[in-house]
């Protein structure tokens, strides 16, 4: 017994649940509009703090996998796997930190870094003239969420916003974000990051491993 199947020799729970859900990052014709691929996937997480995130990209009613990623807190690894070409990339994370945090970005608009594991009320800290509060809760995929919204002015440099951010408590996991901007000639961008089809399950701890049948990556200077 490998130690990913070993429960004995997994650290302390960080959340209640599991779970899996699809992923979106939107709105997919607005991406399009500016010739960027829209992102959708498949998110896994176990109660340890592991994740995994299959990405795929749309075209027509084609959609192709084109990349897997895990953060393995347990082991203290990222792997970046390529599934076209079998190669993994490899490098070591923080444990405590895990997973980076969500960028919500429009290109060449300014892009904010929310935390993906806890409520988002604050921590915009790049924009000084901004201010956050908690909002009602509201049901999202079966979900209670507890939200923030957290709004700008605008600066000579960055775009005055709107950023709506719902989080689960039994999840412990972003539900959903909404940010729209308003740019300096006066037009509107928005874009949107959703869980959506989310079950309370303790994903297979195989999606956590690296499939044998991947070579190592090799890194072009």
């Amino acid at each position: 017994m490998d130690r990913f199947t070993d429960m004995q020799n997994l650290p302390k729970p960080v959340r209640e649940h599991g779970f899996e859900a699809d992923f979106a990052y939107g709105p997919p014709s607005a991406f399009l509009a500016i010739n960027y691929a829209p992102q959708v996937g498949r998110l896994y997480v176990d109660r340890f703090g592991r994740e995994r995130e299959d990405s795929f990209i749309i075209d027509g009613s084609e959609r192709e996998l084109i990349s897997i990623n895990i953060w393995d807190v347990v082991a203290g690894k990222y792997y970046g796997l390529a599934p076209t070409e079998k190669r993994v990339f490899e490098d070591p994370i923080d444990p405590r930190e895990g997973r980076g945090s969500l960028a919500i970005t429009w290109p060449g608009v300014t892009m904010f870094v929310l935390p993906r594991h806890f409520p988002s009320e604050g921590k915009i800290i790049e924009i000084k003239q901004s201010e956050g509060k908690i909002v009602e809760t509201k049901q999202i995929e079966g979900l209670t969420c507890r939200g923030s919204i957290i709004k700008g002015n605008g600066t000579d440099i960055h775009p005055s916003f709107v950023i709506e951010c719902w989080y689960a408590e039994k999840i412990a996991y972003v539900v959903l974000v909404n940010a729209a901007w308003k740019l300096a000639d006066g037009k509107k961008a928005e874009t949107t990051f959703r869980l959506s089809k989310i079950h309370l399950r303790e994903p297979d701890p195989k999606l956590f491993q690296v499939p044998a049948d991947y070579k190592p990556a090799i890194l072009k200077n």
